[in-house]
């Protein structure tokens, strides 16, 4: 009974004549356009749209970042560094640079540790976008 309803709502599909047909298809068409469009920024519902929430993801997923980062001032990263040139000089390209391979070391255990927020944030986001997509589908 309620997919017979929503077939009654959309009117009559009897119309034969192309233009009409044309007609309301573009009206249908910017029905859920502007439904979407709605869901994304908030105001169909007054909740936060779609948009919203991903920005405050993402501003979550910055603080995390940064929490995580080390600092270039700080002893434990510094004396890291100095490890790793150490442990390579006398292979470095120029006497006192570090190689690409070390770089490249410190480089991917930096990214290692960004590595559990990011999946989480692009988890949630899915997730969200899901939520809106299925929330349009719906209307």
């Amino acid at each position: 009974r309620d997919v017979i309803a929503k077939l009654q709502a959309l009117g009559d599909a009897t119309d034969v004549d192309p233009s009409k047909k044309r007609a309301r298809l573009v009206r249908v068409a910017t029905d859920f356009a502007q439904a979407v469009q709605e869901s994304c920024s908030g105001k169909s519902d007054g909740e936060r749209g779609l948009t919203a929430d991903v920005l405050a993801l993402y501003r979550g997923f910055d603080q995390d970042v940064r929490s995580r980062a080390p600092s270039r001032n700080a002893s434990s990263y510094s004396l890291r560094v100095r490890e790793a040139v150490a442990e390579t000089r006398g292979r470095e390209a120029f006497y006192g640079f570090p190689s690409a391979q070390v770089f490249a070391g410190l480089v991917a255990d930096l990214v290692d540790d960004v590595r559990a927020p990011a999946e989480r944030v692009v988890s949630d986001v899915r997730a969200r976008v899901l939520v809106a997509g299925r929330a349009a589908a719906a209307i």
